[in-house]
């Protein structure tokens, strides 16, 4: 195992976010960064596209600020905002 691995005590999993301890994680290097996982199956998804997993891609959706909202029950009412 590379010695750099070795000398980090915790970490944080890419994939989930958990904070794993370095002695017993799975480990992977990947362009030189060494990386730790919660399990197995964390560390097969990062493996299988580090890219995607370390810049996800952005929310192609738009974001709808001030949009109409329309009451079910009396959908002559409309508004900017939900609520009463």
């Amino acid at each position: 195992m590379d010695s750099m691995i070795e000398q980090v005590h915790s970490a944080i999993d890419p994939v989930c976010g958990m904070t794993v301890h370095a002695h017993d994680a799975p480990a992977h290097e990947y362009e030189g960064q060494p990386y730790r996982f919660c399990s197995t199956h964390c560390r097969d998804k990062f493996t299988a596209d580090p890219q995607r997993v370390l810049h996800p891609p952005s929310d192609s959706k738009p974001k709808i600020t001030g949009g109409n909202y329309t009451c079910p029950m009396h959908p002559e009412i409309k508004q900017d905002h939900s609520g009463d």
